[in-house]
């Protein structure tokens, strides 16, 4: 009996590890945004946006995404998880700042229509930078959440 549960646990652990990308996935906990906190990217289109469900609009626009990050000392990468329903395939930008308001790079994403659990992976990092999703939603397409790794 105890070598099946040591078996069992051995397989899980392995399982496990191979699903999760990279070593910076044990950087700790996600910081998860309720796509209700998304606004609109232009502010003439504040009332296009439904907050209701998550980022719901009725009509096709780019909309920002807060990312609440804690930064993990060392990492020198971050990478998050947006949950998305796009009727029509559609793109997110990851962005990544210093604290000096340097661009230290961003990341592109292309997101297939139908619901999806994107991760947009490998924007650089460090403990003082700042981040920000910035996605075209299609006419009709929901951001439920997204889940940040830093």
């Amino acid at each position: 009996m105890k070598t099946i549960i040591a078996l069992s646990l051995s397989l899980s652990v392995t399982l496990f590890s191979a699903l999760v990308p990279g070593n910076e996935a044990f950087a700790g906990m996600p910081t998860v945004e309720n796509g209700s906190s998304c606004e609109p990217y232009y502010g003439s289109q504040a009332t296009q946006l439904d907050h209701y469900t998550g980022a719901h609009t009725n009509t096709g626009m780019w909309v920002t995404c807060p990312l609440t990050v804690t930064h993990t000392s060392g990492t020198t990468t971050g990478y998050i998880y947006i949950d998305t329903n796009f009727p029509s395939a559609s793109y997110c930008y990851l962005t990544s700042y210093s604290y000096t308001g340097v661009s230290l790079g961003y990341k592109y994403q292309a997101i297939a229509a139908g619901v999806q659990d994107t991760m947009i992976s490998s924007v650089p990092a460090n403990e003082w930078s700042s981040h920000s999703v910035y996605c075209f939603v299609p006419t009709g397409g929901i951001i439920f959440d997204t889940a940040s790794f830093f």
